[in-house]
C-alpha cells in the first residue's frame, strides 16, 4: 500500500474546523437572543443566510481529499467528512476544478466525482500510477 498525504493536512481540515465553530456559536448567540428578547424577536433570514453559506462551505472544504491510499487496484480517498474507496478502472477524469472550488482537482469516476487537493507529496507518482493502471483515464492540467 502506498499512502500520499497532504504535505500540510491543517490547511484542509482547520477551515472545516474553523466554520463548525463559528456555525455552532452563531447558533447559540440566535439562541441567546431569541430567548432574552421575547417581544422583539430577530428575523430569522439575519441568521439563516450566513448559517447556509457556513454549512455549504464546510460540506465542500470537508470532502477535499488530503489522503489518498492506492492499494490493489483501488485508491481511498480520506477527507475530512468522507472516505470514498475507488477502483482505479472505475477512475474517468482527473483535472483542475473549473466551478472556482480554489486549486482543487477533480476525480470523475463511474458512482460521481471526488475534490482532491493536488498539493500531496508524491502526486505526480499518483497520477502516473492512475494513468499505467487505467489507460483510459483523461488527464487535463496535471
Amino acid at each position: 500500500m502506498k499512502v500520499y498525504r497532504h504535505y500540510r493536512p491543517s490547511a484542509v481540515w482547520a477551515p472545516v474546523v474553523l466554520l463548525s465553530v463559528v456555525a455552532v456559536g452563531s447558533l447559540a448567540i440566535l439562541g441567546t437572543v431569541a430567548a432574552s428578547e421575547p417581544k422583539n424577536p430577530i428575523p430569522p433570514p439575519v441568521f439563516a443566510l450566513p448559517l447556509l453559506i457556513f454549512g455549504i462551505n464546510i460540506a465542500i472544504l470537508g470532502r477535499v481529499a488530503y489522503e489518498v491510499r492506492l492499494e490493489d487496484m483501488c485508491l481511498e480517498l480520506i477527507a475530512p467528512l468522507r472516505r470514498v474507496r475507488i477502483p482505479i478502472g472505475d477512475i474517468t477524469r482527473l483535472a483542475p476544478s473549473d466551478l472556482g472550488h480554489g486549486g482543487w482537482f477533480v476525480l470523475r469516476h463511474h458512482s460521481g466525482r471526488v475534490l482532491l487537493d493536488p498539493r500531496l507529496d508524491g502526486m505526480h507518482e499518483l497520477v502516473a500510477e492512475i494513468k499505467r493502471q487505467n489507460p483510459a483515464v483523461e488527464l487535463r492540467g496535471c
